[in-house]
């Protein structure tokens, strides 16, 4: 039984280790793959790609978004 113990005590630790919420952008562009530019009704279109990690217990602050967006969770 003890070894049980000791053989899963590094993956809880390394869990522990990382920020509750990891925010990276992996993407930013005014002109989409394939080459034409894009607009909003005003003003100049711009893509952007960010993956969040979001840790059990981590707590993302209540915000929004003036550009549409889609996400997957």
């Amino acid at each position: 039984m003890l070894f049980s113990f000791v053989s899963f005590a590094p993956i809880a630790i390394a869990v522990e280790d990382k920020p509750p919420v990891d925010v990276q952008e992996l993407f930013s562009s005014k002109k989409p793959i394939y080459g034409e530019s894009f607009t909003y009704p005003a003003g100049k279109g711009e893509m952007r790609l960010y993956k969040v990690d979001v840790q059990p217990s981590g707590v993302v602050p209540l915000h929004f978004h003036e550009a549409p967006l889609t996400s997957y969770i």
